[in-house]
C-alpha cells in the first residue's frame, strides 16, 4: 500500500506531487504501520544519497542516482515490529559517487508499506 501522508517536513518542497530536497538539513517523515517498508523515488543523473532512519535509528543509505530519470521502488526494511513506526529521510552529506553534477537532488513520491497477514 502506498502512503503519501507526511507527518513532518523541513526543506522538502512539493512539486507535481513529489517531495523534493536539494540540501543538507532537510528532512521528511512519515508515520506508518507495517512490517515491510519501501520508498517510491525518482532516480536521476542528479540523484543524491539519502539516509533513512526508522524510529530514530539509522537503517541505511540509499542512492537516488541513475543514468537516466526513472521512478523506482526501493526496499528499505522488513521484519519490523507490529505497531506504529516513523520513517525519516535526510539527504546525506556525501554525494553519490556516480553524480557528476555539484547539485544533489532527492525526490520522494511516497512510501510503500506492507503488513503481515494475521493468522
Amino acid at each position: 500500500m502506498k502512503k503519501k501522508l507526511v507527518s513532518a517536513r523541513k526543506g522538502f518542497r512539493i512539486e507535481n506531487g513529489i517531495n523534493i530536497s536539494k540540501g543538507l538539513g532537510d528532512y521528511l517523515e512519515y508515520n506508518f504501520e507495517g512490517s515491510i517498508l519501501g520508498v517510491e523515488a525518482i532516480r536521476s543523473p542528479n540523484g543524491g544519497m539519502l539516509n533513512v532512519f526508522i524510529d530514530g535509528e539509522y537503517v541505511r543509505t540509499l542512492s537516488t542516482w541513475w543514468p537516466f530519470t526513472r521512478e523506482r521502488y526501493l526496499y528499505i526494511a522488513s521484519g519490523l515490529d507490529h505497531g506504529e513506526h516513523t520513517v525519516r529521510f535526510e539527504p546525506a552529506e556525501s554525494p553519490s559517487p556516480s553524480t557528476t553534477s555539484e547539485r544533489s537532488l532527492i525526490q520522494i513520491s511516497s512510501i510503500i508499506v506492507a503488513k503481515d497477514k494475521e493468522n
